[in-house]
C-alpha cells in the first residue's frame, strides 16, 4: 500500500514538506518518513488521532504534525522497499496497531488491542477506605459482538486485579471502551463499561444498545400448523411460569415487609410504653412529696415525716408498675404467609395503658440526622446558564458522577444527582422519585425548584401514565409542549410554583426492575429539551439505578425530610 505523509511544523503549514512511501499500515509508513528526515526516536511519545482516510501525528517535542493518507503517487526516491504483507488474519486493524495499555503499563497486554486514553486512582483514606482505579481504553468497535467486549472489559480487569494483590478490602475499579480516541474529554459515550467492587463478588458489565443486535423472531417453518401451534403453547406457558414466579417473588418480599413493620412496631409500642410508665412514677413520686411538704407545712410536722411520705409514695408507684406489669396481656394471632404456606405466630399484645406523660419526658435531639439530608443553597437561575446543544454533557457526567458511589443514603444520592442536573441541565424544576415495591408507588425523596421541596414524601401511582412510557421505553421522554395534556394535570405538578410548559422524565431501573424516576421541567433559557439533554438524563439514571441497587431503600419521613441549612 503506498502512503502520502505530510510534515510541517505546527502553525506553518507553508513549510510542509511531503514524503510518498510503500508501507502496509500508517505506522511503518511514519518510520520511514522520519528515516528519509534523518529523525531518530521512538514515536511512544506521539499523540495520534484516526481520521476517516488515515490519521494525525504530532511530536509535542519537536512540534511537527503528520499527516498520513493512501495515495497513489510515485514513492519519493530513497524511501525503502515494503515488507512483505502478513497474512490477513493477523493484520490489525488501525487503533489496535497503536501501542497497547499493556505495554504502557509494565503488564503483558490482552489478547485483543487497545490504547490506554486515561487513567485515574486514588488511595484509601480515613474519610474514604476505598482503593480506587479507573481506566478508558480505545479499541476498535466494527464488527465486535457484545461477547468480545466483555472478554476485553475482563482481560483489563485481570491486569488491574493483579496490580491491586495483597491490597486489604475494599477494592473499586471501573472500566470504559470507547470506538474513538480522544485527549481530554470523550465525543460520545462508552460502547462498554465495567464495574467491579470486590464487596460485591462478580463484576457488572454493561454494552451500549448500539452495539446489541436486533434480534428477531425466528421463522416458523412451513410444516404445517402444529409446529406452529406447539411453538405459540410453549411460548405462553414460559410466559406465564414468568409471570407466576415474579408475582410470588413481589407476593413473598411483601409479606416479608409488613411483617418486619409490625414487629418494629410492636417494639416501639413496648418502648414508649416503659418510657411513660417511668415518667408517670416520677411524677406521682414528685406530687406525693409535694403534698407531703403541703401538710407538714400545715400542721408543723418535722422534716422526718416528709421523707417518710416520699418514700409511701415511691413504693406506692413500684406496686402500680408491678400490677400493670403482671396483668394478664391480650392475644393476638397474625398470619404469614412464607412460601407458600399459611402459618400462624401468635404474640402477646399488651394491654393498653392510659397514662399521662408530661411535658420533657420524652427528649427529642434538634440536631440532624445526617450531614447528608441537610438542603444545601442551590444558585438561583439569574446565576445558571444552559449550555448550546452542541455541549459535550457527557464528558462532563463520566467526570462527575463516579463520586455518586462514595454518598451513604439515598437521601444524599438524590441531593447528589440534583446537584449535577442543576449545572448541566439548568431547569426551573427537577423531582426525584424513588419506587417503593411495599405499597407499589413512587415517593419524592429529593425536590427543587420554587414550591418543589413540598413534594417531599407526596406518592405517586406506578400506573402514572408519565411513568409507564418512560419505562417501558426505557429512555427519557421529552415532551415540550405540555398545554392540554391531562397526564400534568395533577397535584405535583400544582405545587410548583411555575408555569409548567416543557418536561423531560427519565426512568431508573436495571434488569427491568423500576427503581425510581427524574422529571425535569422548563429547561432554563425557555424552549424544549435538546436530544443530548435527554441522552445525559439518560446517562445519570443509569448510574443512579446503580446507587439505588447497592443500598437498602428506606422512605420514612425521618430520613427524607430535608433540614433547611
Amino acid at each position: 500500500m503506498r502512503w502520502s505523509v505530510e510534515v510541517c511544523p505546527i502553525g506553518s503549514e507553508s513549510m510542509m514538506t511531503k514524503y510518498v512511501v510503500d508501507a502496509a499500515q500508517w505506522r511503518p509508513a511514519l518510520e520511514q518518513a522520519r528515516s528519509l528526515r534523518g529523525e531518530k526516536g521512538s514515536i511512544a511519545r506521539f499523540t495520534v488521532e484516526l481520521l476517516d482516510n488515515g490519521c494525525r501525528a504530532i511530536d509535542p517535542l519537536m512540534r511537527l504534525r503528520y499527516s498520513m493518507s493512501p495515495t497513489t503517487e510515485e514513492v519519493t526516491e530513497g524511501a525503502a522497499e515494503p515488507e512483505a504483507p502478513p497474512p490477513a488474519s493477523s493484520v490489525p486493524s488501525a487503533i489496535s496497531s497503536i501501542p497497547r495499555a499493556g505495554a504502557v503499563s509494565g503488564r503483558p497486554p490482552p489478547s485483543t488491542g487497545g490504547m490506554l486514553l486515561t487513567s485515574r486512582s486514588e488511595e484509601p483514606t480515613e474519610s474514604t477506605p476505598i482503593c480506587y482505579r479507573e481506566f478508558a481504553y480505545a479499541v476498535s468497535g466494527r464488527g465486535k459482538t457484545p461477547e468480545e467486549l466483555e472478554t476485553l472489559l475482563r482481560s483489563y480487569l485481570a491486569d488491574a486485579q493483579a496490580e491491586l494483590e495483597g491490597r486489604p478490602d475494599g477494592k473499586f475499579v471501573q472500566i470504559a471502551l470507547f470506538d474513538h480516541v480522544f485527549s481530554t474529554k470523550p465525543k460520545r459515550a462508552p460502547v462498554a463499561t465495567l464495574s467491579w467492587k470486590d464487596w460485591r463478588g462478580d463484576p457488572v458489565v454493561k454494552v451500549a444498545k448500539s452495539m446489541v443486535p436486533s434480534v428477531r423472531p425466528a421463522s416458523v417453518p412451513a410444516a404445517g400448523p402444529d409446529v406452529r401451534k406447539l411453538a405459540a403453547e410453549k411460548l405462553a406457558a414460559e410466559q406465564a411460569a414468568a409471570e407466576a414466579a415474579a408475582k410470588a417473588a413481589t407476593e413473598k418480599a411483601r409479606i416479608e415487609g409488613e411483617a418486619a413493620v409490625e414487629k418494629a412496631n410492636l417494639e416501639a409500642h413496648a418502648h414508649a410504653e416503659q418510657v411513660a410508665a417511668q415518667a408517670k412514677a416520677e411524677q406521682q413520686q414528685a406530687e406525693a412529696k409535694q403534698q407531703a411538704e403541703q401538710n407538714a407545712s400545715s400542721a408543723g410536722t418535722a422534716p422526718a415525716n416528709l421523707d417518710a411520705a416520699a418514700a409511701m409514695a415511691e413504693s406506692s408507684a413500684v406496686v402500680a408498675d408491678a400490677d400493670r406489669r403482671s396483668a394478664p396481656p391480650a392475644k393476638s394471632v397474625a398470619a404469614k404467609r412464607i412460601n407458600g404456606s399459611s402459618q400462624h405466630a401468635e404474640f402477646v399484645e399488651p394491654a393498653p395503658l392510659m397514662l399521662t406523660v408530661p411535658k420533657g419526658a420524652i427528649h427529642r435531639p434538634n440536631s440532624a440526622p445526617s450531614e447528608a439530608v441537610t438542603l444545601a443553597p442551590s444558585k438561583p437561575d439569574t446565576e445558571r446558564v444552559r449550555p448550546p446543544e452542541n455541549h459535550d454533557r457527557i464528558g462532563e457526567l463520566f467526570e462527575a458522577m463516579h463520586d455518586l458511589h462514595f454518598r451513604p443514603d439515598i437521601a444524599a444520592g438524590a441531593e447528589f444527582v440534583l446537584d449535577i442536573i442543576w449545572d448541566s441541565i439548568p431547569s426551573e424544576a427537577a423531582i426525584v422519585h424513588v419506587f417503593d415495591i411495599d405499597i407499589q408507588k413512587f415517593v419524592v425523596v429529593r425536590a427543587r425548584g420554587a414550591g418543589a421541596q413540598e413534594l417531599v414524601l407526596e406518592r405517586t401511582s406506578d400506573k402514572e401514565p408519565l411513568f409507564v412510557e418512560a419505562l417501558r421505553r426505557m429512555r427519557s421522554v421529552r415532551i415540550s409542549q405540555v398545554n392540554g395534556d391531562p397526564r400534568f394535570a395533577v397535584p405535583r405538578w400544582k405545587r410548583v410554583d411555575c408555569k409548567i410548559e416543557s418536561v423531560l422524565c427519565g426512568p431508573v431501573q436495571q434488569g427491568g426492575r423500576y427503581l425510581g424516576i427524574i422529571e425535569l421541567a422548563n429547561p432554563i433559557g425557555g424552549g424544549g429539551y435538546y436530544e443530548s439533554e435527554a441522552n445525559s438524563l439518560d446517562y445519570i439514571c443509569e448510574q443512579f439505578s446503580e446507587f439505588v441497587a447497592d443500598r437498602p431503600i428506606v422512605l420514612e419521613a425521618e430520613t427524607l425530610m430535608p433540614l433547611s441549612p
